[in-house]
């Protein structure tokens, strides 16, 4: 039990160094700025409702179907692939830009080695600042993934591990009733409270977007 409380003590004074970071509140800062510029500063030939079915596509694959941990976990969820995609044209172009094959070649599961693409996004320029910092961190912590999440109205920003709850709104998308969320909503109220050093822990279940893996999550508030 006391490895299990320290375990738990050291997790929550890491995730608050971490928001109290530089590096850390400029690159939040800067993915929630610039996540609501992406459908703006996408090429011409961007058509959102065509992206939607080329993510469906991808997510009803079977190179998605077949990773090895929902064999060991359970089968995904059998909603509709186009009912767990983000509803705003940003996250659904996040998605596509940082996701899917034609971008991010790299297979299911180790979508987080990519770094950045060609496109003429001001989120481009500080993903490619930021992202391989923050790989290298979770690798040598031995964290799962590591999200930003705007404040109020609870979009995925930033995923490392590049999942499809990326650029999904925690208050209002398809995974608001997870543990995900709920840790979000604890952090978010306690922010607005200005309790800059409350960390909320939520425990295990399985989690779709992660091939329902069980997993826990920790967040804090990052404040200005």
């Amino acid at each position: 039990a006391s490895h299990v409380e320290d375990m738990f003590a050291s997790l929550r004074n890491h995730v608050l160094i971490l928001s109290r970071d530089v590096a850390m509140f400029d690159a939040c800062r800067n993915f929630v700025r610039t996540f609501n510029s992406i459908y703006f500063e996408s090429p011409e030939w961007v058509d959102a409702e065509e992206i939607r079915g080329k993510m469906q596509s991808m997510y009803s694959s079977p190179a998605y179907l077949a990773h090895p941990l929902f064999k060991k976990y359970g089968a995904p969820s059998t909603v509709p692939a186009e009912k767990l995609l983000p509803e705003m044209p940003d996250g659904l172009l996040l998605q596509y830009f940082y996701i899917h094959d034609k971008y991010n070649e790299n297979p299911v599961g180790q979508k987080i080695k990519y770094d950045y693409n060609d496109l003429e996004l001001a989120y481009n320029s500080y993903h490619k600042k930021y992202h391989p910092f923050i790989r290298d961190l979770i690798s040598s912590f031995g964290y799962r993934d590591l999200l930003f999440v705007a404040p109020e109205q609870g979009t995925i920003v930033y995923s490392a591990n590049k999942e499809m709850h990326l650029g999904t709104s925690l208050a209002t998308g398809p995974y608001s009733t997870t543990n995900l969320a709920e840790c979000w909503r604890q952090a978010d109220t306690a922010g607005g409270r200005g309790r800059g050093d409350f960390v909320s822990i939520v425990d295990f279940e399985h989690f779709q977007p992660s091939y329902n893996e069980p997993s826990a999550f920790i967040g804090t508030p990052v404040y200005d």
